[in-house]
């Protein structure tokens, strides 16, 4: 019998991919990158596997006309057009919902607990503090974790581990989600609005998903319903939350730190810090702790996740497993 073609498929974006993955998808799949010799256009391609360097609208599908599938190694994908590739029937592929496998990556939560406690301990300015050849502990300012509270907007997987962290630190822990099904749990005090869980929160964690909730969720109002030198830790998506309205809080000494490690706009090729945007004012401020969107990127997080969305794309794409 005669073997059918193999589906053509382009690695797109700046993320490498382990060459363990590669190699397996190379048994399936006739693959090159965009940084590699062009061996077949655009319109060849069936199968893109792309990351949140790549946005996906309609000027990028004009160019890949028998596109099939879009694989994301990612749980969220506000930079994919939906409308878009639903319209062109065009299947896509993410960690999203796969809720049994998920259970076993933590890294987003634990570098949502390394924001919490290098912003409260002000990490980055004391290292700054020694580097200049000084040494006065008096200069910072932090809080026990201990006896405080902890508030979680957000209480799915990664919500549910950060309870988990806060009970080990001995920290009252308060927790909302609108889509939570049942209220009860023994990790967290599940309240019935956000609004008492910001006034009641020393730190505040958004650990929300972007697509379930679409509006800022930490605007002008729900940011002054905030404890005074509140700390806050955004994991989610940096259009969750007003920044111009969190840099001015941090200026004013409204709230204590803000540690991100998302922005509303993540394109920094067009990065001025001169322009005085909700963004780059929050970059230039002393009291921001930032860091590019590494939570979910730890190295044996995320070849456990490519060996995942490459099984699942194997099993409906090919008969040759893994």
């Amino acid at each position: 019998m005669r073997k059918s073609p193999m589906k053509r498929m382009l690695f797109l974006g700046n993320e490498p991919i382990a060459n363990s993955t590669i190699g397996k998808l190379s048994a399936c799949f006739d693959i090159y990158r965009k940084d590699g010799p062009i061996l077949w256009t655009n319109s060849d391609v069936e199968v893109l596997w792309i990351d949140l360097s790549v946005s996906v609208d309609s000027s990028l599908l004009n160019n890949y006309h028998n596109l099939e599938i879009i694989v994301i190694c990612a749980t969220g994908h506000t930079n994919i057009d939906m409308l878009e590739i639903s319209k062109r029937d065009i299947k896509l592929l993410s960690l999203k919902n796969h809720q049994d496998f998920l259970k076993l990556i933590s890294s987003s939560a634990e570098h949502a607990w390394a924001l919490l406690l290098a912003g409260n301990a002000q990490i980055t300015e004391a290292h700054a503090h020694v580097k200049a050849g000084l040494w006065d502990r008096t200069h910072f300012k932090k809080m026990q974790l201990k006896d405080k509270t902890l508030g979680l907007i957000g209480f799915g997987r990664i919500g549910r581990k950060l309870a988990i962290y806060g009970n080990a630190f001995d920290m009252k822990v308060l927790g909302f989600d609108p889509y939570l099904k049942s209220k009860e749990s023994d990790l967290v005090t599940c309240l019935t609005s956000q609004e008492e869980v910001l006034a009641n929160s020393d730190f505040l964690i958004i650990s929300a998903s972007a697509q379930t909730r679409p509006s800022v969720i930490l605007g002008p109002e729900q940011i002054s319903m905030l404890k005074v030198n509140a700390g806050l830790v955004n994991i989610a998506r940096g259009s969750l939350v007003d920044e111009l309205e969190i840099y001015n809080a941090l200026k004013n000494n409204a709230i204590s730190f803000y540690a991100t490690d998302v922005l509303a706009e993540e394109d920094f090729k067009h990065l001025d810090l001169a322009r005085n945007s909700a963004r780059e004012l929050l970059i230039s401020s002393g009291k921001a702790l930032i860091t590019p969107h590494i939570g979910g990127y730890s190295s044996d997080a995320r070849e456990m996740c490519e060996e995942h969305l490459l099984e699942v794309l194997l099993k409906g794409s090919c008969n040759c497993g893994i």
